[in-house]
């Protein structure tokens, strides 16, 4: 740095006129963009900093809420040295503030060709938020109602007798030890989550995944149908052989 510097009066002293005046031209470009890459590091140090205080306070805050326990409620369960789901979140809020840190980096640099593609994505990214919660509430709400009537499935027809049928038609050992009621409550609970994620996919603005579930929705209804007419021609069979 310092040689470049002093490169200018060497190539005047030599009267290099022709390479004079490029050099100066670096210089000067080079020392005016001195300033670009100081404050450009200084956005970044502050940007940093920042980001670990909320990462900090984001992570604590959701763990005296108890949104550990309800994550492993609904089943989100950490392996062994896995963050746990306030960890998760602090890291996710502290990787987005650095993330426009590092935008603001670029643009106090002057990299318009990196600074201009990186901040429209993360504008649409930003923008997409809001439906991303929308789709994710739908899921959660979906998953607790499925879950309610999963159970009230399974109670109506085990009380009804319905665990029995299975036995009946010949085909015990299939369920794998869960009984006749238990495998519909797990099939409502799969129709529910199903339904909810056509409703969660239109929410994104996924017109053609919403479609493909919906095709597949309907799909699983004729697999229902048949298997309840398949399961009425085994009862009759096993009638009329009796």
């Amino acid at each position: 740095l310092v040689f470049l510097i002093f490169l200018p009066a060497v190539l005047e002293s030599l009267s290099l006129r022709g390479l004079l005046q490029p050099v100066q031209d670096m210089m000067g470009n080079v020392i005016g963009f001195v300033p670009n890459i100081f404050a450009s590091g200084l956005i970044l140090l502050v940007g940093w900093f920042i980001a670990r205080i909320v990462q900090r306070i984001t992570s604590n805050l959701l763990a005296t809420t108890g949104i550990d326990g309800a994550g492993e409620r609904v089943g989100f369960r950490t392996a062994e040295g896995a963050q746990p789901l306030s960890s998760l979140l602090g890291t996710i809020v502290y990787t987005l503030i650095l993330i426009l840190t590092a935008i603001s980096a670029l643009d106090a640099l002057q990299f318009k060709a990196i600074s201009g593609p990186a901040t429209r994505m993360l504008s649409l990214v930003l923008n997409a938020v809001p439906s991303v919660f929308l789709a994710m509430i739908i899921l959660l709400v979906a998953h607790f109602a499925g879950r309610f009537v999963a159970t009230l499935v399974s109670n109506l027809l085990s009380s009804a007798g319905f665990d029995g049928l299975i036995d009946r038609l010949g085909l015990s050992g299939v369920s794998e030890g869960r009984t006749a009621s238990q495998i519909v409550g797990h099939l409502a609970h799969l129709g529910t989550m199903l339904f909810a994620a056509i409703e969660a996919a239109d929410a994104l603005s996924l017109g053609e995944v919403a479609t493909i579930l919906a095709r597949l929705t309907e799909f699983a209804g004729h697999v229902v149908l048949g298997v309840g007419i398949l399961g009425v021609g085994l009862f009759l069979a096993n009638l009329v052989a009796g």
